[in-house]
């Protein structure tokens, strides 16, 4: 195998394959070199692949092609070295069971990558009866921007460890909960090329965090849609566009009825609250200095005024903010600062609404508008002063 491709184009290519690579101490690329004459200006592809329990991450590149081959070295030593080199032509080449770094312009690196022989190339997994539409990336970057830091980590609960994705009223939505809140983004399925039947995600599926970060890698892209098939039996999807492809292997976790926890936005004596985005994440990053190893803070509403504060053993601060809304009865809630300050931090928008109805009911924040026809709630769980869950 020899090929040359640009360093700028080795790396952009190598950036697609971290959710597999980023927290392996150990793991490995797949590197392929491929001919394809049908190519302007070059005449094949350079070819990586990355894979763990969760999915197989496939991605490609055009480049000049001297010789076809394939092979398999240590992800982080590759990964590394291709962060560290400079601005130009980069050539990849097998030589002495060895895969050879070289950069020609303006230096002479060069360096031997051993080889790990017990493996051979990963073909693209296949997928039965399939079932493939366009999802909007715009629309689709933001719904995982909303819900992917909702998926909790070593939860004791496997459902708080991936994000619930079904079709509903018309509507694509990604549902996520890591215990302290639950939110949920939807966009609808006529958005812009897309045009979804109502019997697609109708079930379902659970996709894993790291399938998440792959979904919005995705959505970032320069074209207008991604590609997104369901196999027929539900356990695994697909999403590419040109020069990155990946296949999920999708959870069989049942998600719980999370309808039961959202707040009717009717119910009597319900408050609903315009604010500064900014203002209110500012206020909340201030107070949390205070006790940044206990991140509970308490929201207290009377008249026109919201009264932030949090304690410690040591310390205690609090900020006042005049509001709109009025309270004829005071409504103190107690919540994990962390979740609020994370949330405000992707709500679009200048200004946002909290949703108050007593101490003890869920805290819901979204934002007062939403691009892409999107629609997305963020529900809190209120912890009492012993910072317990209420």
């Amino acid at each position: 195998m020899r090929i040359t491709v640009s360093s700028q184009e080795l790396s952009s290519i190598v950036v697609k394959l971290q959710p597999v690579l980023m927290d392996r101490k150990m793991g490995y690329v797949g590197v392929r070199a491929h001919l394809d004459q049908s190519l302007e200006g070059m005449n094949g592809t350079l070819q990586l692949n990355a894979s763990d329990a969760h999915m197989d991450l496939y991605a490609q590149v055009n480049c000049m092609v001297q010789g076809v081959g394939e092979c398999f070295i240590a992800a982080r030593l590759f990964t590394e070295i291709v962060k560290q080199l400079p601005t130009g032509e980069v050539g990849l080449s097998i030589e002495e069971n060895a895969l050879v770094v070289r950069v020609f312009e303006n230096t002479q690196f060069q360096m031997k990558l051993p080889l790990i022989d017990k493996f051979s190339w990963l073909e693209e997994p296949h997928l039965n009866d399939v079932t493939t539409v366009k999802l909007e990336t715009q629309a689709l970057s933001y719904l995982t921007s909303q819900v992917i830091t909702a998926v909790g980590l070593d939860s004791a609960y496997i459902y708080s460890e991936v994000g619930y994705f079904h079709h509903i009223d018309g509507h694509l939505r990604l549902v996520a909960t890591d215990s302290v809140r639950l939110s949920y983004s939807q966009m609808p399925c006529d958005i812009g090329a897309c045009d979804i039947d109502e019997s697609f995600l109708k079930e379902g599926i659970c996709i894993a965090r790291k399938g998440l970060m792959v979904m919005q890698k995705m959505a970032d892209h320069d074209g207008e849609t991604i590609d997104f098939s369901l196999s027929a039996q539900q356990d695994m999807c697909s999403m590419s566009v040109p020069g990155f492809k990946v296949f999920i292997r999708l959870s069989y976790a049942a998600y719980p009825h999370y309808m039961s926890v959202l707040l009717n936005e009717d119910t009597p004596g319900l408050f609903k609250v315009n604010i500064s985005r900014e203002l209110f994440l500012g206020t909340m990053r201030r107070i949390l200095l205070v006790s940044p190893q206990i991140p509970i803070v308490q929201l207290s509403f009377f008249e026109s005024q919201l009264t932030i504060s949090s304690q410690n053993k040591e310390s205690w601060g609090k900020e006042v903010m005049e509001l709109s809304t009025s309270f004829p009865q005071k409504i103190e809630i107690g919540l994990h600062g962390t979740g609020i300050i994370d949330v405000l931090s992707h709500l679009a928008g200048t200004h946002v609404i909290l949703t108050v109805l007593g101490r003890h009911a869920p805290f819901v924040i979204y934002a007062l508008e939403e691009p892409y026809g999107c629609h997305s709630r963020h529900v809190f769980a209120p912890v009492d002063e012993q910072y317990g869950t209420s």
